[in-house]
């Protein structure tokens, strides 16, 4: 029985390189990997890239395009390799500190947590969500421990949930949870503290470091880009990809008096990421991953805790089912490689110069820069700003935030087009899709006055997947 757990592993090891060999990277990791390569090249982020991802989200992206620009594997291959040392070391030292307080069931514990945060994940590798979780995951095992304080996992911890400020709830429910059952008498010496101190550094260090996110992003994304798809709480907490972690939980608040103390940790996380994701209100299938991850990583515990039975298996399917749901469009189901991103890589690789590229979707054409080295001659632009910035009939005129983000965005594909750019990539779609009859991004490049006499000297010369391809006359 003893082999069981490390039998399960090599086919959960399996599983996860299968993955890793078989389906693309999601399209936002790509983007973050795209702008974290021309940051390498001496690009600086939010001036000449825009993106509303907060610098932490690049700055831990760094080290595998660094690696990608000096040994010239494939990014993906690099970030894959990244990704899954990081999980790895993650997961090698909970086991350190569960085999302390779970001594024969350690190593199982380890298994049913590779496989959420594995192969559970799929679709969604190296999303900030998901690097949270594997950057909490011995923090979370360090609240079992009666007598000790692990600042260093804590401080760990606290650079995950920086990556989404409303996941700041596990730390509050964690070194709650801690005071809570082993005394108050130490509350100053809580690792809550070194925490806060932490957060507030990292947000100096974005004021003093990178000065645009506060004075440019930071407006847009806590006004237009908060409306942008808004799901109300109702649709969040009741849609249906979540029942089965629901289930897992009533399972465990069921057996509370008899769950392992783990479970009761994890069961509070969960309930912390859901609120999380109530508070970012896009109900976005990463968004409720880690509340999934967190629930059936909280039922799997309270049967792992047992003697090895067939349940334990059962445990291991349910917990694997939590996020499961969540998989759909985005991982398991993806083939590796879709054809509009092989499309757009073998253009890209036998042009000559600069390309630019303008699009509000990030996929496939971000997974498609991916496939290519050409990240340096390859600006892409993502769009969202000049859609905010844009007007519809009978609806409020955009906000000063929006429309300031708007003619930035105009700035850079003017600087763009002042450069004589080799080739334009553009996205014909409408500018504003929920307005009848709205300019698509052609029109608005043929109308805008600043644009229009620059645009002028391109012509269009074809179209690959739905972009049009234009060229300097």
């Amino acid at each position: 029985m003893a082999l069981i757990p490390r039998y399960i592993g090599v086919v959960v090891a399996a599983l996860w390189i299968w993955l890793l060999l078989a389906t693309d990277l999601n399209h936002d990791v790509a983007g973050i990997l795209h702008f974290a390569d021309r940051m390498l090249k001496g690009e600086v982020l939010y001036q000449d890239m825009i993106d509303i991802n907060p610098p932490l989200a690049f700055l831990w992206s760094l080290p595998s395009a660094w690696l990608a620009e000096h040994t010239h594997w494939s990014m993906e291959s690099c970030w894959n390799l990244y990704v899954s040392l990081l999980g790895g070391a993650s997961l090698w030292a909970s086991y350190t500190i569960l085999r302390r307080v779970y001594p024969t069931r350690a190593a199982w514990i380890t298994v049913l947590a590779a496989l959420v945060l594995g192969p559970g994940a799929a679709g969604m590798l190296g999303q900030r969500e998901h690097l949270m979780l594997i950057l909490c995951w011995p923090w979370m095992c360090s609240l079992l421990d009666e007598k000790r304080f692990f600042y260093g996992w804590a401080l760990l911890a606290m650079l995950g949930m920086a990556f989404k400020p409303p996941f700041l709830l596990m730390a509050l429910w964690g070194e709650g949870y801690r005071l809570h059952r082993y005394g108050w008498n130490r509350w100053f010496l809580s690792p809550l503290w070194l925490m806060g101190v932490m957060g507030f550094v990292y947000l100096v260090g974005i004021w003093w470091y990178f000065p645009l996110y506060i004075d440019r992003m930071l407006p847009w994304l806590l006004g237009p880009y908060q409306q942008m798809g808004h799901v109300g709480p109702w649709d969040i907490l009741t849609d249906s990809r979540l029942y089965v972690s629901y289930m897992a939980l009533v399972a465990v608040a069921f057996g509370w008096r008899h769950a392992p103390r783990l479970s009761h940790i994890m069961m509070g996380m969960a309930l912390a990421c859901l609120c999380g994701a109530v508070v970012q209100g896009k109900g976005w299938p990463y968004h409720l991953w880690p509340f999934c991850a967190c629930a059936g990583l909280a039922f799997a515990v309270f049967w792992a805790s047992r003697p090895f039975r067939w349940y334990s298996i059962a445990a291991l399917c349910i917990a694997f089912f939590c996020v499961f749901p969540l998989q759909e469009r985005l991982g398991w189901q993806s083939p590796k490689s879709s054809d509009a991103s092989l499309q757009i890589a073998a253009f890209l690789q036998h042009q000559k110069g600069e390309v630019l590229v303008i699009s509000p979707m990030l996929s496939p054409i971000f997974p498609g820069l991916l496939e290519t080295d050409l990240v340096d001659k390859t600006p892409a632009m993502t769009a969202w700003p000049v859609q905010s910035g844009q007007a519809c009939p009978n609806q409020p005129l955009p906000l000063e935030t929006d429309k300031q983000a708007s003619l930035w965005f105009r700035d850079q594909v003017a600087k763009a087009l002042n450069r004589r750019v080799s080739w334009v990539l553009v996205d014909p779609v409408p500018l504003r899709i929920e307005c009848p009859g709205a300019a698509t991004f052609v029109e608005w490049l043929q109308q805008d006055p600043v644009l229009a006499p620059r645009w002028r000297a391109y012509r269009m010369v074809g179209t690959i997947w739905r972009l049009q391809i234009w060229q300097p006359l």
